[in-house]
């Protein structure tokens, strides 16, 4: 094989292939924002296929934002908007080589567990007792479900959505829209194997508990909690400043 060519592994399709490699190339910063990419020959050649799987390729990163074709000057590398990281989430964790970016896991990680911890503050003191039911109702099919993994991955998908209604803000309901999927890799990725059914039922529990007696800092501090196991596991340890209640995180300096 000629060295400057790129081997593709024989998983999914060619063009999906050729996408996920090139986004990933784009995180690591091989390519940054206004860059140009190769052309559509150079690509071809590089992956040993054909400029129609190229072109096929960048449509999909175009369609999530990722790239910008412009005609008669090339295709170039755009800012990175959350719809397009979402629903690259999968493909963003792992490296080129097929190692884990732990600097990009790291970030998803802090910014899944800080939307939580928004969203569970509100939920606790704004719930309605219909909603406060629900959550209960849930929570106990939840605990049934441990050995259902579909179901129980249903059941935490529509927790999480009346979590967010439940806080009474359309902003984090549209923010939860957006990321539930990667909420969900995430569950199949690192949450259900590394941390287990049991640690994530406590956390389900304690957040219902917290809002059955409007209590947003214990509801907080569940999802906090919950965020430093997951660092330990991962990381090996815990980033204090993720652990900091939001109410004490130190204001800006002037």
């Amino acid at each position: 094989m000629n060295p400057s060519q790129t081997p593709i592994e024989p998983t999914g399709t060619r063009t999906q292939q050729i996408s996920d490699l090139l986004a990933r190339r784009i995180l690591d910063g091989r390519y940054k924002v206004d860059d140009r990419l190769p052309t559509e020959r150079e690509l071809a050649a590089e992956f040993s296929t054909n400029r129609n799987a190229i072109r096929e390729a960048i449509k999909r990163l175009e369609g999530i934002g990722m790239v910008r074709v412009r005609q008669g000057s090339g295709i170039y590398v755009e800012e990175m908007e959350l719809s397009g990281s979402v629903q690259m989430l999968d493909v963003l964790v792992t490296r080129e080589d097929g190692s884990v970016n732990r600097e990009f896991l790291h970030d998803a990680l802090e910014f899944r567990g800080n939307v939580m911890r928004m969203v569970v503050r509100a939920a606790a003191v704004r719930r309605s007792e219909a909603e406060l039911e629900e959550m209960r109702r849930l929570t106990r099919e939840r605990r049934e479900a441990h050995n259902d993994l579909p179901r129980l991955r249903e059941i935490t998908r529509t927790l999480l959505r009346l979590m967010a209604e439940a806080a009474h803000n359309r902003v984090y309901l549209f923010v939860l829209n957006t990321t539930s999927r990667a909420q969900l890799q995430l569950w199949d990725m690192i949450d259900m194997p590394l941390v287990g059914f049991s640690r994530l039922q406590c956390a389900v529990e304690q957040i219902v508990e917290a809002a059955t007696v409007r209590d947003a800092a214990l509801a907080e501090l569940a999802i906090v909690r919950l965020m430093e196991d997951v660092q330990r596991t991962i990381f090996g340890a815990v980033d204090a400043v993720q652990s900091m209640p939001f109410a004490t995180l130190p204001e800006p300096s002037a």
